[in-house]
């Protein structure tokens, strides 16, 4: 954009006062221009946020929802708001995140079948997973196999068990020596400056799901019965490229 502020003319001060005029129209403009901006970017943001909450939410829903169907089908529906519950606890005092916890405890219960052995049993994984870096999903694959008779996988995990430990013990003489050695370490992984901002992050994470479920609940009477709300999400990605090219236009008007 090029600008021509006529300051030299005849004096009498005219020159003088147009380029003031014209300097003052200018600032003018580039404050509307920074508003506008701020505007436009300002909408995209919120556009990406809501979208991004509401899928958090439909993954959140989902997950449960498995569960809970896995426990109905083992005839322990009536048990879902508990285990939720536990699971929600389990997350605050350990740091990790419910969607790791979740699939870990339907593995569990399914190998079980007993909800208070897959629940101690948990417990054990994450801290073998604390205590030795291996993930949690590994550690409750070992412990599933393991409860149902094949002990291949822990000795895989190299975790203090000996050839002569998994053939001559027992499971629950197993769990109990991993229980003494690894007692204790997700508690003080979570008490880490990592397990606290770990805690903080999944906080946040539950907390864009809430909104989620808010905006889904409050949004449904506008979504199509027939597409469901995931063409609701669509819509919010589709009004945050609708916003970006309205600042592509502003950005190629400006310039020109």
């Amino acid at each position: 954009m090029t600008i021509r502020i006529p300051i030299i003319s005849e004096w009498q001060g005219k020159g003088i006062k147009d380029a003031q005029k014209q300097i003052s129209a200018f600032d003018k403009s580039v404050k509307r221009l920074g508003s506008t901006f701020a505007t436009v970017f300002g909408a995209r943001q919120i556009a990406r946020f809501t979208k991004n909450a509401i899928s958090a939410f439909i993954e959140e829903d989902k997950a449960v929802n498995a569960l809970a169907i896995n426990l109905r089908n083992l005839g322990l529906a009536y048990d879902v708001g508990p285990i939720e519950d536990y699971i929600a606890a389990l997350q605050r005092s350990s740091a990790v995140a419910d969607d790791q916890l979740r699939p870990a405890f339907q593995q569990l219960i399914g190998a079980t079948n007993n909800l208070a052995v897959s629940q101690n049993l948990l417990n054990l994984a994450l801290d073998i997973s604390a205590g030795t870096g291996k993930s949690l999903s590994s550690v409750v694959q070992a412990l599933s196999r393991a409860y149902l008779g094949t002990n291949t996988s822990l000795q895989r995990l190299n975790i203090g068990l000996s050839k002569a430990d998994l053939a001559t013990k027992n499971f629950d003489e197993i769990v109990e020596q991993l229980t003494s050695r690894f007692q204790g370490q997700a508690s003080a992984a979570a008490g880490t400056y990592a397990g606290q901002m770990q805690i903080l992050t999944n906080a946040a994470a539950d907390a864009q799901e809430i909104l989620g479920e808010k905006l889904v609940k409050s949004l449904e009477k506008l979504t199509d019965p027939q597409k469901g709300i995931h063409a609701l999400a669509d819509g919010f990605e589709k009004l945050a490229e609708d916003v970006g090219n309205v600042a592509l236009g502003l950005s190629t008007i400006i310039s020109n």
